[in-house]
């Protein structure tokens, strides 16, 4: 069975000359079975072209969900504007919080919502980018062997707590990206499942799992069972 998906990604506010701040983002439309596997080939991410609706902040109690779909949303719509064909779009607006939904047939459409059931949240603020993403080194010195890779374990977890925390003056990330990349001849890939588990953990025992994404970009995700437990 396959199922259709609309992502909103690279939500943020910009600032320059001509405009104070806003929101810029991109919109694809990605279709079809996207669980690895085995001589499977995935889609392609497709630009899409859709009416963006921005909304002051709203949460799950001020509007009626049907399925995926918001409908009778109680806040005020503040702007709208429709994506270019790469799924493009750039909106003024003033500094604030708000949500962004796409239009669609059967009702308005958001894919993400933050600990206090905002829905697809973004904060506007003055000269400021609102997400921020960094991406974790997930391998380890393969001379260094099992406790090596322990330890990098645990450096990873603390990487991650204090990237999502920030420091005085500057916010913490709202994604964070566990990557195998740089495996090679000399480093070791420490297995997805392992990281993205034991940062998934660290996170919550430290309060802060709420506040961030956390993706895998990881070279052994090839069969259904293990990106099923990526994402559970």
């Amino acid at each position: 069975m396959k199922y259709p998906f609309l992502f909103l990604l690279l939500l943020g506010s910009f600032a320059g000359l001509s405009q104070k701040q806003g929101l810029h983002g991109q919109v694809f439309w990605v279709s079809g079975n996207q669980m690895p596997g085995p001589e499977v080939i995935l889609s392609p991410n497709q630009g899409a072209i859709r009416e963006i609706l921005i909304y002051e902040l709203t949460s799950f109690k001020d509007v009626t969900q049907v399925g995926p779909f918001f409908r009778d949303i109680k806040t005020r719509m503040v702007a709208s504007i429709v994506s270019k064909a790469d799924g493009t779009f750039k909106v003024k607006l003033p500094p604030g919080a708000y949500s962004i939904f796409t239009k669609e047939k059967n009702g308005l459409y958001a894919n993400l919502f933050d600990e206090k059931t905002n829905i697809n949240p973004v904060i506007i603020k003055t000269s400021e980018y609102a997400w921020k993403t960094i991406t974790i080194d997930c391998s380890a010195p393969i001379e260094e062997g099992a406790e090596g890779m322990v330890e990098r374990l645990i450096s990873i977890c603390e990487e991650a707590a204090e990237a999502v925390q920030g420091s005085y003056g500057h916010k913490g990330v709202q994604t964070v990206i566990l990557s195998d990349r740089m495996a090679g001849p000399d480093r070791i890939p420490i297995p997805s499942l392992l990281a993205v588990g034991a940062v998934h953990q660290h996170l919550l025992k430290t309060k802060q799992r709420p506040k961030t994404a956390l993706f895998v970009d990881c070279g052994d995700g090839r069969a259904a069972v293990v990106a099923g437990c990526g994402v559970g």
